[in-house]
C-alpha cells in the first residue's frame, strides 16, 4: 500500500516473512511427527497401500520438502525457533559499505529492526541461489515452496492418514441414550473438527 509510510510497509513485509518462517518450522515438526508416529510404527505398513494415490504421492514429496537441503528445513533450522549466527555473519560480511540498516520505534506497539528482516531475506536468497536480490522474488519463492507445496502436501498426507485411521480402526462402542441434545449446527460459535476424504 503506497499510501503507508516506508517503515509501516517494511513492518508488513516483516510480518509476512516471519509468518512464512514460523510456518516452515511447524511443517517440519509435522513431518517429524509423521515419521515418528506413522513410518516408524506398524501403522504405515498396514495403511499405506489403502491411502489414495494422491496422498501417497504427497507423502513422497514431503521427504523432498524436508530433506537437509530443502528450503523448509533451511528456514526451520536457521530462523524458525532461533537464529543461526553463522548465517547472519556470512551475509553481514558479504554486504557492501553502502548497505543501510535501520530500526523503527512505533508508539504503543513494538520496535521493528529492518536489518533483521533484510539479513534473513539475503540469507534465504543466498540459499536459494537467486541471481539477483529482489525482496518480492525471495518472498514469492518462499510462498510457493512453504505454502503452495509443503503445506499442501503435509495437509493432504495427514488428511489421507487420518481418514484411513478413522475408517480402518475398529472402535469399541457403547450405546448411550441422551435426550434434548442439540444437533451439531445448533451450537453457535463452536468449532467442529472434520477430516476430508482425499480424492
Amino acid at each position: 500500500d503506497e499510501s503507508r509510510s516506508e517503515p509501516v510497509r517494511s513492518v508488513a513485509l516483516c510480518g509476512v516473512v516471519e509468518s512464512l518462517i514460523l510456518l516452515a518450522g511447524e511443517l517440519k515438526e509435522a513431518w517429524e511427527s509423521i515419521q515418528h508416529c506413522y513410518y516408524s510404527t506398524q501403522v504405515s505398513k498396514k495403511l499405506n497401500a489403502a491411502l489414495p494415490e494422491s496422498a501417497q504421492a504427497a507423502l513422497k514429496r514431503c521427504g523432498r520438502h524436508f530433506d537437509g537441503a530443502g528450503l523448509v528445513s533451511y528456514l526451520r533450522n536457521n530462523f524458525a525457533n532461533h537464529n543461526n549466527a553463522d548465517e547472519m555473519l556470512k551475509i553481514a560480511k558479504a554486504l557492501d559499505d553502502e548497505a543501510e540498516f535501520t530500526f523503527s520505534l512505533f508508539p504503543h506497539d513494538n520496535k521493528y529492526f529492518e536489518y533483521a528482516t533484510k539479513v534473513r531475506l539475503l540469507a534465504i536468497a543466498s540459499h536459494l541461489k537467486l541471481p539477483e536480490m529482489y525482496w518480492d522474488k525471495v518472498i514469492e519463492r518462499m510462498v510457493v515452496v512453504v505454502v503452495k507445496e509443503a503445506y499442501a502436501d503435509v495437509h493432504h498426507a495427514l488428511n489421507g492418514i487420518l481418514s484411513q485411521l478413522l475408517t480402518a480402526v475398529e472402535l469399541d462402542r457403547q450405546p448411550v441414550t441422551a435426550t434434548g441434545v442439540r444437533a451439531w449446527n445448533e451450537f453457535p460459535g463452536e468449532y467442529h473438527f472434520y477430516i476430508e476424504q482425499p480424492q
